[in-house]
């Protein structure tokens, strides 16, 4: 398998893991035998590559396109939840907002609403077909001024990035004192023992894989 690249522990930088015995799309898993954070060791990074050299796709992914009124009806719930803690208005950025959908619906209620997403098609949609104010960059690219965010949301997100602990202290950078984040990543199943790679987050720019334990 070409193009891998060995990786410490994102969480407590241990080089010391168990790893298991079933290669996924996105390298070979492994599970940091310190603090038991699962993540792919050594890693494939392809996809990695073409965010680095903004040669992601110019168009939408197709999957994105599908079931559009479940997605609007998830990001409702999610913000439910937000304006539970911290009602709008107020100011939110949404990292890796892909085609921008969640700041659309946030925008609607009354959020001034910003977005990061490095890959072209999405980054390109939710500017020129939903009006919205989307950087097509890595957060730490975007230029933002320290502590501008009322709310910073990250949905399904840290399991992409090579770096998940770097990403949070950005966030952190641009997030006010009494600021709130979101962090929502899929977690590894119970039963992951006997599904093996054929978990459906297995997927090739999935790199990262939380419990509750590593998340905390």
């Amino acid at each position: 398998m070409k193009d891998l690249e060995d990786v410490a522990c994102n969480i407590c930088g241990s080089t010391r893991f168990e790893r298991k015995h079933y290669p996924i799309r996105s390298g070979f898993l492994v599970q940091c035998t310190q603090c038991g954070l699962y993540y792919a060791n050594p890693r494939r990074t392809e996809h990695l590559q073409a965010i680095a050299n903004d040669a992601t796709p110019t168009a939408r992914y197709e999957a994105k396109t599908l079931n559009l009124r479940g997605r609007l009806r998830e990001f409702n719930q999610i913000l439910d939840r937000v304006e539970a803690i911290k009602p709008a208005p107020g100011a939110l950025l949404d990292i890796g907002c892909y085609d921008g959908f969640f700041l659309r619906e946030a925008q609607r209620r009354g959020w001034e609403c910003a977005g990061v997403e490095p890959n072209r098609g999405g980054a390109s949609y939710a500017r020129s077909e939903l009006g919205l104010n989307v950087k097509q960059c890595a957060l730490e690219a975007a230029g933002f001024d320290a502590q501008s965010f009322d709310v910073a949301t990250v949905l399904a997100v840290l399991e992409h990035v090579p770096d998940p602990c770097a990403l949070l202290v950005n966030i952190r950078a641009v997030l006010k004192d009494d600021g709130l984040l979101i962090v929502i990543v899929p977690t590894i199943p119970f039963y992951l023992p006997f599904i093996g790679s054929k978990w459906r987050m297995f997927i090739g720019d999935h790199y990262y894989f939380f419990n509750d334990a590593s998340m905390a």
